[in-house]
C-alpha cells in the first residue's frame, strides 16, 4: 500500500472520528438542555410557590416604565386592591414621591447600585404608610424585571420617632439643670455630663469624658477626703456634703445617687455639684445678725431691769449725798471725821456713776444730739485719762482733726474714750505695754460689716484706740458687749465698759470694728458720722448768772428722804422752803399766795400728779414761775424731752450741792 493511500485512510479514520465526536457533543448538549430546562422550570416553579404563598408584600416592577407586572397575594391585601387590579397599576401610583424621585430610584435599583429604600405607600382606602423596599433586578421569562420586597415600617419609624423625640426631651432637661450633673462609672470616672458642666469648667465635653471627677473638681489624684462617693458605695444609697474649694474659695453641696443593675450592684453614679456660697454667705449674715440680736435683747432685758431699780435707787443715793456733804462743810478739814465724810461722799457719786452707766443700756436716747467738737473732747478725756496711767504702760495719741462735728452727747465721748483706755490698760500687764489713741477723719466708700450697725458710705470721724495687750481670742470676741462680761478680775470693773461703749456708739448711730491677734494686742475703730450740714454749730452752754437775794422755793417730793434732805441743802444755800410730799397740797398752797414764791422745784414721778402736769397747773396760775424738775428715772427724762413743756432745768437724781445750786441760779436769773 503506497503512502498516498494510507494518508487517505487515515483522514477518513479521523474524519469518522470527529463524526462521532461531534455526534456525541450534540447528545450531550441536548441532555445538558433537557436538565437545564428542566432546572429552571423547578426553580421558576419554586420561585412562583414561594412568590405566592410568601407573607411578605412582593412586587415584580419594569423597571423603564414603573408598570407593576406581578403581586403576590400579600401585596393585595396590603395595599387593598383586587390582585387582578394591582398589576394593571404603575408603582407611581403607589408611591406619593414625584415621578422624577421614583424613576431615580428604579434606575439605581437596576443598576444594583442601591437597593434599600425607604418610601410612603398610599394604600387603596387613602391611608399613606411608611415601608421598606428591598429591590433587586432578576430576569423573569426574558425579561429584566425589579423585584421587590415590601415591609410596613409605620410603627416601628413612629417609635423611633418617639424615643428620638424621648432622649431630645431628655438630654434638654439633663442640659437644663443649672447645677452640674456628672454620670460616673463605679471607678469615679466621668461618663455623661450636662451643659452646666462643660460650662463651669470651660472644656468640651469630649476632653471631660473618662476624667475622674476629682482630678476636675479639685485637681488631686485621690477624692477629697470628705467626698461622699466612698460613703455611698458602701451604704448604697443618696449621700450629700459640703464642701469648700480653696482654689475657687467657694462652697458646694455635692449629692450621689447610685444606679444599680438586675444583680443589686452599682454600675453608675449620678453625681451633682451645687454651689451654695451664696447660700452661705446668707447663713453668715444671718447668724451675724442673730447674733446681734440677742446682744440687743439682753441690753433691752438689762435696760428694762435698770428702769425698775434706778428711780428708787438714785432716791437713796440722793440722801445720802446731800448729807454727806452738808455735814462735810459744818465740819473743819483735816479732821479724821472729814476725811470719813469725804469717803462717802466719793463712793456715791461712785454709785451714782454705777447707775448712770446700767441706766444707758436699753433706754434709746435722742438720735438729734447737738453737734459738738469731737477733738476737744477727746483731748479733755486723753489729758485727764494720762495722769492715772500706770507706769509700765507708754501712752501716745494723735489728733489730726480740728472742728470735725458729730452728733454727740460730750459726757457720753468722755465715758466711751476713757472706757477704751481703761480696757487696753487692764488687757497689758507688766513690764510694759503700748497704749495709742488717734482721731482722723475717713471716708467709708462702701458698705462693710461691722459691729452695732454695718458701716455705710459716707464720711466719718474714726477713733483708734491700739493696745498691746494679751488680745481677744474668737470664742469670746462676740460676748465682749455683754453687759457685766469681763475676762479680767472682778475687782479690777464692773464688766460695764466695753458695754457703755457699744451703747454709746450706737446712740451716735455709729459703728465699730475690732482687729485682735492673742497675745499681740487689740485695735478698736470707732467711727462717728461726720455732720456735713453747713448749719450745724456745735452747742455751747449759754452765760450763767447768779441770782441774787433770799428768795422762796415750793418744794415737791412724793420721797420723805429725798423730801427733807433737799429742803435741808436749799435752806443751806439760804433759801426759804416750803415743802410737801402732796402735789395736790402743794398746788393748793401755790394757789393761796403765788407771790409768795420765787421757784418751784417738783419730782417728776409722783403717784398723785406728775411734776410736769404740777408745772403745767402752777404755770395756769402764774405764768412767769420758773420750774425746776428734777428724777432718777430714764423713763421720766424720756418723757419730759418728748414733750414741750414749761420747764427751766432738768437735773438727774442723785445730784450734788453744787449742781443743784448752779440750776437754781439759772433758772432764777
Amino acid at each position: 500500500m503506497t503512502d498516498e493511500m494510507r494518508t487517505k485512510e487515515q483522514l477518513l479514520e479521523d474524519l469518522e472520528k470527529a463524526c462521532r465526536r461531534i455526534a456525541e457533543l450534540e447528545r450531550s448538549s441536548c441532555e445538558h438542555r433537557k436538565t437545564s430546562e428542566a432546572a429552571f422550570q423547578e426553580s421558576d416553579q419554586r420561585f412562583r410557590a414561594m412568590f405566592e404563598r410568601h407573607q411578605a408584600v412582593m412586587l415584580l416592577i419594569e423597571p423603564d416604565s414603573g408598570a407593576i407586572v406581578d403581586a403576590n397575594p400579600a401585596a393585595a391585601d396590603f395595599y387593598g386592591y383586587p390582585r387582578a387590579g394591582l398589576i394593571t397599576m404603575n408603582i407611581a401610583d403607589i408611591n406619593t414621591l414625584s415621578p422624577e424621585v421614583i424613576a431615580a430610584s428604579r434606575h439605581q435599583a437596576r443598576l444594583e447600585k442601591h437597593n434599600y429604600f425607604v418610601f410612603p405607600h398610599r394604600l387603596a382606602g387613602g391611608e399613606t404608610r411608611t415601608v421598606e423596599v428591598h429591590s433587586t433586578p432578576i430576569e423573569e421569562k426574558g425579561q429584566l424585571l425589579l423585584f421587590s420586597i415590601v415591609h410596613d415600617i409605620t410603627e416601628r419609624k413612629q417609635m423611633g420617632e418617639v424615643i428620638q423625640k424621648t432622649a431630645h426631651d431628655w438630654q434638654s432637661t439633663f442640659d437644663s439643670v443649672q447645677d452640674l450633673v456628672m454620670v460616673l462609672d463605679h471607678e469615679f470616672r466621668i461618663d455623661r455630663v450636662n451643659a452646666a458642666t462643660v460650662s463651669f469648667f470651660n472644656l468640651p465635653a469630649e476632653r471631660i469624658m473618662n476624667n475622674p471627677c476629682y482630678t476636675l473638681m479639685h485637681c488631686t489624684t485621690e477624692p477629697h477626703e470628705e467626698c461622699p462617693l466612698a460613703k455611698m458605695m458602701r451604704t448604697k444609697r443618696h449621700e450629700e456634703a459640703e464642701l469648700f474649694d480653696e482654689r475657687r474659695k467657694s462652697w458646694f453641696l455635692v449629692s450621689v445617687d447610685p444606679i444599680f443593675d438586675d444583680q443589686g450592684a452599682v454600675t453608675r453614679v449620678v453625681h451633682t455639684v451645687k454651689d451654695i456660697t451664696g447660700r452661705k454667705r446668707a447663713e453668715d449674715e444671718k447668724t451675724r445678725l442673730e447674733a446681734r440680736l440677742v446682744q440687743a435683747e439682753k441690753i433691752e432685758a438689762l435696760g428694762k431691769l435698770a428702769g425698775g431699780i434706778a428711780h428708787d435707787f438714785n432716791n437713796v443715793l440722793q440722801p445720802i449725798l446731800i448729807n454727806a456733804e452738808l455735814v462735810s462743810e459744818m465740819l473743819p478739814s483735816g479732821t479724821q471725821e472729814h476725811e470719813y465724810l469725804d469717803q462717802l461722799i466719793e463712793a456715791a457719786q461712785l454709785g451714782k456713776n454705777m447707775v448712770k452707766q446700767i441706766k444707758m443700756f436699753g433706754f434709746r436716747k435722742d438720735s438729734r444730739f447737738n453737734p459738738i467738737t469731737l477733738d476737744s473732747t477727746a483731748r479733755e478725756a486723753l489729758n485727764f485719762f494720762k495722769r492715772s496711767l500706770p507706769s509700765h504702760i507708754t501712752f501716745r495719741y494723735w489728733i489730726s482733726v480740728e472742728k470735725s462735728l458729730v452728733r454727740a452727747d460730750p459726757t457720753q465721748i468722755y465715758q466711751l474714750i476713757l472706757n477704751l483706755c481703761l480696757n487696753a490698760v487692764q488687757a497689758m500687764a507688766a513690764p510694759r505695754g503700748f497704749l495709742g489713741v488717734s482721731l482722723k477723719d475717713t471716708v467709708i466708700t462702701e458698705a462693710v460689716p461691722a459691729l452695732v450697725t454695718d458701716l455705710k458710705p459716707g464720711n466719718y470721724v474714726k477713733l483708734i484706740v491700739r493696745d498691746t495687750g494679751r488680745g481677744i481670742s474668737p470664742h469670746i470676741r462676740g460676748k465682749i458687749f455683754d453687759p457685766f462680761f469681763t475676762t479680767g478680775k472682778t475687782s479690777n470693773g464692773t464688766g460695764l465698759g466695753l458695754s457703755v461703749v457699744h451703747e454709746v456708739v450706737k446712740n451716735t448711730g455709729g459703728s465699730i470694728l475690732i482687729h485682735s491677734e492673742v497675745n499681740r494686742g487689740t485695735r478698736f475703730e470707732v467711727f462717728f458720722p461726720l455732720c456735713v450740714d453747713s448749719a450745724d454749730e456745735p452747742h455751747l452752754p449759754g452765760p450763767q448768772t447768779t441770782g441774787q437775794g433770799r428768795r422762796h422755793i415750793l418744794l415737791v417730793d412724793d420721797n420723805t428722804s429725798d423730801l427733807d434732805s433737799i429742803r435741808k441743802l436749799l435752806v443751806h444755800l439760804g433759801y426759804k422752803v416750803t415743802s410737801s410730799t402732796d402735789p395736790n397740797e402743794a398746788l393748793r398752797i401755790f394757789r393761796d399766795d403765788p407771790e409768795k414764791f420765787a421757784l418751784l422745784i417738783t419730782d417728776q414721778v409722783m403717784p398723785r400728779m406728775r411734776g410736769h402736769e404740777l408745772a403745767s397747773h402752777v404755770r395756769e396760775i402764774r405764768g412767769d414761775i420758773p420750774v425746776i424738775v428734777c428724777t432718777g428715772s430714764e423713763g421720766a427724762v424720756s418723757e419730759l424731752k418728748e414733750k414741750e413743756l414749761p420747764i427751766q432745768e432738768l437735773i438727774l437724781k442723785p445730784f450734788s450741792k453744787s449742781l443743784l445750786a448752779a440750776a437754781i441760779r439759772r433758772a432764777l436769773s
